[in-house]
């Protein structure tokens, strides 16, 4: 069971994180912890006279999982007006430092819907604090086709190893009410 331990969030809205925070994943790194997390960065309006959010990932570090520190720029930022959201960050150490997942959507355009649906990236570091972005690795070998569970839609991974052979488990279409499921990594010889 859990028990909360203070009332108010570790992470609030502000300076910031202007419009909240949350769906984070927390990792301990040599002497501290470190946390991945989705910044809800501002509102803009849409073509159809609606808003919607935008977001980013950001990181910050702690000695003691209560009190954090957040840097100062974004983690993982978004590229282009292309892009309005970057959400649901995965962090795994690997031999060269470390590598995160994370799912990447564009803007309401009326003329074409499918710019919403979010589609899965990928970025690396050497340190856990400073990001490539390397969108264009995250690529399948049978890549979905139309009319399976995840042709419109790939999100939310999250990344297991066992004995050696490691998983990408991702919610497929419509945010995963056509199912989840998993890809096995293809490494090269």
């Amino acid at each position: 069971t859990f028990d909360r331990v203070e009332a108010p969030p570790i992470l609030e809205p502000g300076p910031a994180n202007p419009h909240g925070a949350g769906i984070a994943q927390v990792l301990r790194i040599a002497d501290r912890w470190h946390m991945w997390f989705t910044s809800m960065r501002a509102w803009r309006d849409t073509p159809d006279g609606q808003a919607e959010p935008t977001y980013d990932i950001r990181h910050a570090t702690s000695p003691d999982l209560r009190e954090w520190t957040q840097d100062d720029q974004p983690t993982i930022s978004l590229r282009t007006p292309q892009e309005a959201g970057i959400v649901r960050p995965w962090v795994m150490p690997d031999a060269d430092g470390f590598e995160m997942w994370y799912s990447v959507r564009g803007p309401f355009d009326p003329d074409n819907p499918a710019s919403r649906a979010y589609r899965l990236g990928y970025a690396t570091s050497p340190d856990a604090r400073v990001w490539t972005r390397r969108d264009d690795q995250m690529r399948f070998d049978n890549p979905p086709v139309q009319g399976d569970w995840d042709y419109d839609m790939q999100c939310y991974p999250t990344l297991s190893e066992d004995k050696g052979q490691r998983y990408l488990f991702y919610c497929g279409n419509d945010f995963g009410r056509f199912g989840f499921g998993y890809a096995t990594e293809v490494r090269a010889t």
